[in-house]
């Protein structure tokens, strides 16, 4: 599915628009830190999803930089979800909790130890599990999930990462797989850019393949790379030639202009 998440900064969103030009779903932003401060958009988003039928899930941008401010954080979540009247059932995707490294406050900066990450994670976890809402996921991006976020219960709870380039650059486990592939995307009934994503479902292991049929797949207008499962390879023109039925074939990534479609 093609997914945008979206925030105040996105200013007053048409979802009318944004629905009938393709988008199938959003994340969007619910707050930060801890205390009263909500988004300023996010009640009126919330609201509108539901009321145009897109299926929605929520971020946290997390400040914590040890458990007790995670703990904090999981409590403000829990307690503007249901002043919005937000419960576990109105959420198709996870509530995501938004682990990055670029703020300071108060003289504070992001941990860079992996077991205060882990603390911080267990501790939002369970306090927001315990409330009720149990599809959670961690959100950061590839990098950072591959440094300091590089445990294996947290990849384990990754279902969402960034990366703008032609690769992911992170495992996902089974289940939901989320790629935030752009950052600059444009989507008519939002003013400026929006984040782009492509979230799916892992079949399980030993599942039929199952054909497609009829179903259209509606991505953004907009220039591709076909990549492969196999390590490194694209689809590529032979000889980038411009004729009908010219010869396609997997070629090690280039990005080339053969390579984009």
């Amino acid at each position: 599915q093609g997914v945008i998440d979206v925030s105040e900064h996105n200013g007053t969103i048409d979802w009318a628009k944004v629905k009938a030009n393709g988008v199938q779903g959003a994340i969007i932003r619910l707050g930060f830190a801890w205390g009263d401060r909500m988004d300023y958009q996010a009640k009126r988003n919330i609201a509108e999803c539901k009321r145009l039928g897109i299926p929605f899930g929520i971020y946290w941008y997390s400040y914590a930089y040890e458990a007790s401010q995670a703990a904090r954080e999981a409590e403000t979540l829990v307690s503007q979800l249901r002043q919005l009247g937000v419960s576990p059932s109105d959420l198709s995707y996870p509530v995501f909790y938004d682990l990055e490294s670029g703020w300071t406050w108060s003289g504070h900066t992001p941990p860079t130890s992996t077991s205060v990450y882990q603390s911080i994670v267990n501790a939002w976890w369970q306090r927001v599990q315990a409330a009720g809402y149990s599809n959670l996921s961690v959100y950061s991006y590839a990098s950072y999930l591959n440094g300091p976020l590089n445990t294996s219960d947290i990849h384990s709870k990754t279902h969402w990462a960034a990366s703008y380039g032609a690769h992911v650059g992170f495992n996902f486990g089974a289940g939901l797989r989320g790629w935030q592939y752009w950052s600059s995307g444009s989507v008519p009934g939002i003013s400026g850019p929006v984040d782009l994503n492509a979230f799916a479902n892992e079949e399980p292991a030993g599942a039929s393949p199952k054909s497609l049929g009829a179903v259209r797949i509606d991505i953004p207008e907009g220039n591709y790379y076909l990549m492969s499962a196999y390590s490194g390879k694209a689809m590529d023109i032979a000889w980038a030639s411009t004729q009908n039925l010219a010869a396609a074939e997997l070629w090690q990534y280039s990005g080339n202009n053969n390579q984009i479609f």
